[in-house]
């Protein structure tokens, strides 16, 4: 299963725990070596409690010899950052251990995607990320910033459900953006070749992280067939921005491509705290063969609003859509970028 990591590494006095100010020195000189310096007060603050980010190190022998931050602000969604590992200790299984050390931690906190971006050359990197269950989802190109995003489905995730019925399932990812229902998003597909079956993810974003105008990478839509039931799902937004003060509005839009009923058993929310999401009209429980409903939303943050700008400055709004017989719940998020 492409979702569960298929190795461990061979190095077994690595010690991954969360940074502490003990490793300040260590972790400037590691900054240092690889190019991206830091001061010792940057990395002081880093030993702090921060709810958004969990920066984690791996020591060796009692010292601090790779780090690896994890941005968890926006459930459940968790991105992988600025992985590092000391020069002398590189090829020995301390970026493996990071990363599974990321994977713990999105995994105790209930978050079910993790991104991240990599140089698309990069193959020793692409490979230790594929070892741990991760997938291209935004290919990257020999542009400027152009890197390639890669993501972590958890086994509780909808496509870790379906991988599970349907376990012979092939993955692909289409080249360039897929139109679904009018939006163009780029696109990851499992098919099973025995049963017909599928299930699609398509992506708002782009590749890398432009200087102005990016978007964090985000799951938009969804399809799903399984046996007689099959239904899409579909995040628009109304504006682009958003603010303290002013509402936003999105839709999510849901069909019945199947040739039974579905129900819908409830949407759930999931955004940080300082934002409040309303439902504006009522969704159709029930769903005839063909049918098409449309649920409007509003959204808009308060004063308790405090997550920084991390890699975006894109507010992510997850819908958490049960549908009677798909399980788990499908996610689907939209995104606004900060006024």
């Amino acid at each position: 299963m492409i979702l569960t990591p298929k190795n461990s590494d061979s190095l077994k006095d690595v010690t991954v725990r969360a940074i502490q100010e003990r490793d300040i020195d260590q972790v400037v000189e590691m900054h240092r070596l690889i190019g991206a310096p830091v001061n010792a007060e940057t990395v002081r603050n880093w030993c702090r409690e921060d709810p958004y980010s969990r920066r984690l190190v791996a020591e060796v022998e009692g010292r601090a010899v790779g780090k690896v931050t994890l941005d968890t602000a926006y459930p459940p969604y968790s991105e992988l950052v600025n992985l590092m590992v000391h020069p002398d200790h590189r090829r020995r299984g301390v970026a493996n251990r990071l990363v599974q050390g990321c994977i713990g931690e999105a995994r105790s906190r209930g978050h079910q995607i993790i991104l991240l971006m990599t140089e698309p050359e990069n193959t020793p990197a692409i490979n230790l990320y594929a070892r741990n269950g991760f997938i291209n989802c935004i290919p990257g190109g020999p542009g400027e910033r152009e890197f390639t995003w890669m993501m972590r489905l958890s086994e509780d995730s909808v496509a870790g459900g379906f991988l599970r019925d349907h376990p012979s399932s092939r993955f692909t990812l289409p080249r360039g953006r897929t139109r679904f229902h009018g939006c163009l998003l780029y696109g990851l597909r499992w098919d099973d070749p025995d049963t017909g079956d599928y299930l699609g993810l398509l992506l708002e974003g782009q590749p890398g992280q432009p200087m102005r105008g990016g978007t964090a990478p985000r799951i938009a839509a969804a399809t799903i067939k399984d046996g007689t039931r099959s239904v899409d799902l579909l995040i628009q937004e109304e504006q682009e921005t958003i603010e303290a003060g002013t509402d936003v509005k999105f839709q999510l839009l849901t069909v019945n491509s199947g040739e039974e009923d579905i129900t819908i058993e409830g949407i759930g929310r999931l955004h940080p705290k300082g934002v409040r999401v309303s439902e504006e009209s009522t969704h159709s429980t029930t769903m005839k063969p063909g049918a098409e409903a449309m649920a409007q939303f509003t959204a808009g943050l308060d004063h308790r609003f405090d997550v920084p700008v991390l890699s975006f400055a894109t507010v992510l709004l997850t819908l958490s859509v049960k549908i009677r017989g798909i399980e788990p719940p499908v996610l689907v998020t939209a995104g606004f970028e900060r006024g």
